[in-house]
């Protein structure tokens, strides 16, 4: 019997494959900058500009960090997004590479996710209006097309599910200044599971047993990359969570509708 912390892993994935969650989507137009870019001696991290919710020592509140992601890629008007789950399961690896792209004044969103499990792999295709979704899911054996009925929600789209973990549920951060695709970031760096709390589904700190992770943050408290693995206990077992992550052309992204929504 899987534990709960698997489970709630799972689920997660699941819910990125079937039901195209909108807290997920985002896009791959990132250029695979690592996390820091090429030091700034100024300002340092005593001085850079943070946005609600981040300070030197790191997140001061994550509720405030979480908005502040939102709302600075919302006010953007647009943005794209890359990023990369690889999660040891019992069964095998799975794999999940998502790209896409993101428009709030247009109301219109594509996404593209890769999957690769030990048990099944294909790609699943999103593209969503204002009102509606449209989803492609192609496998090695079949493709079959849907759309349903749903609500536009800015909040929803601005691809958090894989850094709130880093806003939330960490402390004891150390904070540097870098560049980030023009933009002047401080990066925030942990390399210990102390100060590690729940992490996904994993809901026990105590079975937490690695951390090591960054991520950059701008002015107005975009997350503009991640790269972080986790290490923890399920049933005894070592198992590992790695997650890659970029925000890349905020506001210079457009999204066009793809040739397969009239099959759908």
């Amino acid at each position: 019997m899987r534990t709960r912390s698997a489970l709630a892993v799972s689920v997660l994935l699941v819910c990125v494959l079937l039901a195209g969650c909108s807290a997920l989507l985002g896009d791959g137009n990132g250029d695979g900058a690592s996390v820091g870019g090429t030091a700034d001696p100024t300002p340092d991290a005593s001085t850079f500009d943070y946005a609600d919710g981040f300070g030197p020592d790191g997140v001061v509140d994550g509720s405030a960090a979480v908005e502040s992601h939102q709302s600075g890629l919302i006010a953007a008007g647009n943005y794209a997004t890359a990023y990369n789950y690889t999660l040891d399961t019992a069964e095998g690896t799975t794999v999940l590479d998502v790209e896409g792209r993101v428009d709030f004044n247009d109301t219109r969103v594509g996404q593209q996710v890769v999957f690769d499990r030990p048990n099944a792999n294909g790609t699943v295709e999103i593209y969503r209006t204002d009102d509606t979704l449209y989803r492609r899911v192609e496998t090695e054996n079949d493709t079959s097309f849907r759309r349903r009925g749903q609500a536009f929600n800015a909040e929803n789209l601005t691809a958090l599910d894989p850094v709130r973990p880093l806003l939330s549920n960490i402390s004891g951060y150390e904070a540097s200044v870098g560049d980030r695709d023009g933009a002047t970031v401080v990066v925030y760096e942990k390399d210990s599971s102390e100060g590690v709390d729940s992490f996904y589904g994993v809901r026990d700190s105590a079975n937490i047993t690695s951390f090591s992770g960054r991520f950059a943050v701008d002015a107005d408290g975009v997350v503009r990359s991640a790269s972080y693995e986790l290490g923890y206990v399920v049933d005894g077992e070592e198992r590992t969570l790695t997650v890659e992550y970029t925000v890349s052309a905020i506001g210079e992204t457009s999204v066009s509708e793809p040739d397969w929504t009239d099959r759908a």
